[in-house]
């Protein structure tokens, strides 16, 4: 597998070294059991796509910082496109670390998710991935019964990629600071979510 990735080098000084980590990885390392999502050949929705983030230690220098500034976590993060299955919660598609500044739709598109899925899939996602017609995501203003409803409904489906990430986080070196090269943790998230993949087969995600 470690010929797969990037070569170790130090990520934390300069932009031109960041885009060239993570394009180069994202073609390495982004399906775990993407073929496994296919529920049944009639089933529109077989996955749930979420996004998830990684603290870092502050780069040194400052236009990286910025890069890697999350304002949603209010600080320096590596962020992941994660697709979980809608049956048991296996990752089945995995994409990062993105600088933690990135938007999350913006995440999809750098990932190639759209060019992966078959004609007429569909992904069940939040809010932060409203831009796409292969995404289903609730209704940003609802307004009537049935738009609250549907809200309500597609908040409950997607509680399994919530759980599916919280089993991750009990990794310490996921909700920590991460203080060795940047190119180590995809590699070290990946294995990770494919050991929470073989849990999964014993301990399934609460749905």
């Amino acid at each position: 597998m470690g010929d797969d990735f990037p070569p170790a080098r130090d990520r934390q000084n300069g932009t031109e070294d960041l885009f060239y980590f993570y394009s180069t990885f994202t073609n390495a390392a982004r399906k775990v059991r993407w073929k496994l999502r296919l529920c049944t050949p009639a089933r529109t929705f077989n996955t749930i796509l979420d996004a998830t983030e990684c603290p870092i230690e502050r780069p040194a220098d400052y236009e990286t910082q910025k890069n890697y500034y999350s304002g949603k976590k209010k600080k320096h993060t590596l962020k992941y496109e994660v697709v979980v299955s809608i049956v048991t919660g296996f990752f089945v598609r995995v994409t990062g670390g993105f600088p933690g500044s990135m938007h999350d739709f913006t995440m999809s598109i750098l990932s190639g998710l759209f060019e992966d899925l078959l004609p007429g899939e569909l992904v069940l996602a939040d809010k932060g991935y409203i831009g796409d017609e292969s995404i289903v995501t609730p209704v940003r203003r609802p307004a009537t019964d049935d738009e609250w409803e549907t809200n309500r409904a597609l908040s409950s489906v997607r509680e399994l990629v919530e759980h599916s990430i919280g089993r991750l986080k009990v990794f310490k070196c996921l909700t920590t600071p991460w203080r060795h090269d940047l190119t180590l943790h995809p590699i070290v998230f990946m294995l990770i979510c494919n050991i929470m993949n073989l849990e999964f087969t014993f301990h399934p995600p609460r749905q």
